[in-house]
């Protein structure tokens, strides 16, 4: 049977299309969300979420200096929060922010938001506190503490402390305090 290059190119392209399709359907997987008091929410979680390490604190001379980090991870990226932490497959790139302050603990809304300053390559917080933007590699779950959902509005950041999911039924907020405690420690 002979075909015409119309005909050719006309499924290479379908094939093209049908494995793009198909590719854009894994990534979006749902995430199962698990509340305290058992009720389990399966949807996409839409904005990015923000958690915290606990602070490391240490004194140097008369001054307290503090280290934060933060992770920003894409809703889209997680598979599952549980009591182990959040779930992300292994080796996504999670933007992280690296924080060092001396005399006071930074703000967290602050540092997410000079964060986003991408005008200066060491933005610094109102304290002196510097903060440096990174990726690290994720390695599957994280039980650093959940502090909500960053989003963007008019050109300004804020912290949201609920998490929008969209399912089945609709998109709903779940607050931060309504989801299940993590159990597991930070690594």
């Amino acid at each position: 049977m002979k075909y015409t290059k119309a005909f050719i190119v006309a499924a290479w392209c379908c094939s093209f299309l049908s494995s793009v399709a198909g590719i854009m359907a894994q990534d979006k997987q749902l995430a199962t969300i698990k509340r305290k008091h058992g009720q389990q929410i399966e949807g996409e979680i839409k904005g990015v979420i923000v958690q915290k390490e606990t602070i490391k604190e240490w004194t140097e001379g008369s001054k307290k200096h503090y280290n934060v980090i933060y992770y920003l991870t894409n809703g889209s990226d997680i598979r599952a929060i549980d009591e182990k932490g959040v779930h992300v497959p292994e080796g996504t790139q999670i933007p992280t922010r690296f924080v060092t302050q001396k005399g006071k603990p930074p703000d967290d809304l602050e540092v997410l938001q000079v964060a986003e300053d991408k005008k200066s390559l060491i933005p610094t917080t109102k304290a002196g506190g510097q903060v440096l933007r990174a990726g690290v590699a994720a390695t599957g779950v994280s039980a650093a503490m959940l502090l909500g959902e960053l989003r963007t509005k008019d050109g300004k950041t804020g912290l949201i402390g609920a998490l929008e999911i969209q399912t089945t039924s609709g998109l709903i907020a779940i607050p931060v305090g309504e989801i299940i405690d993590f159990t597991q420690k930070e690594k």
